[in-house]
């Protein structure tokens, strides 16, 4: 398990970070829409996505694939994104990683 916490499907799992302090890693999942999206469509799927994420059904099921949901605001996205970039560039950078 690469995320910072255990997995409810695989509690006995345990994760990286169990060994390797601090370390963090994810796949994740998102929506985008055009770079002009009016602000009143935006807060209405983001509005409509955070209620589907809600149901238990569908909880449920992406809870069992081992998925960890985390619905939110459109602006908590853009953050998430911004902090992910930053979190890989380090790792870039302090690697020293290059393309071959």
């Amino acid at each position: 398990m690469t995320s910072a916490t255990r997995t409810p499907n695989l509690p006995d799992v345990p994760t990286v970070a169990e060994t390797i302090p601090g370390y963090e890693f994810y796949s994740w999942y998102g929506l985008w829409g055009p770079a002009k999206l009016p602000v009143d469509i935006r807060a209405r799927l983001n509005g409509e996505v955070n209620k589907a994420l809600a149901s238990a059904d569908l909880r449920d099921k992406f809870t069992q694939q081992g998925l960890l949901l985390t619905p939110g605001t459109s602006d908590e996205f853009v953050k998430f994104q911004r902090d992910d970039m930053a979190r890989s560039q380090k790792i870039i950078t302090d690697g020293n990683i290059r393309l071959e």
